[in-house]
């Protein structure tokens, strides 16, 4: 049997929070039940973290990390990354990330 794979590019863009959610959760139960693998380019560093398996982090087209979320999100690597200051806390087994400003 062949595996199916769905490529979504921002699918929560200008959507409420309520259909942002809806919308993800149905990608999770489509990869869940039917096996299909969700490639989606997210901006929501929270909604990454929640709905990913394995997080990509590109800059000019470049993967600069990957890994599961909890090895990514680090406090250190979105410093580095992002050039912001954030803390990280675990919720519900996942990572959690505050963004308190730009690095000084």
């Amino acid at each position: 049997r062949q595996r199916q794979m769905c490529i979504r590019d921002r699918p929560t863009t200008y959507l409420d929070i309520a259909y942002q959610v809806e919308i993800l959760d149905l990608l999770m139960e489509l990869n869940k039940k039917r096996g299909t693998t969700i490639l989606m380019v997210l901006h929501d560093i929270n909604q990454a973290v929640r709905y990913s398996s394995e997080i990509f982090v590109l800059e000019n087209g470049i993967i600069e990390r990957q890994g599961t979320p909890i090895d990514v999100m680090t406090h250190d690597a979105i410093a580095d990354i992002f050039e912001v200051d954030a803390d990280v806390e675990m919720r519900r087994g996942r990572p959690s990330i505050s963004i308190n400003g730009l690095l000084d």
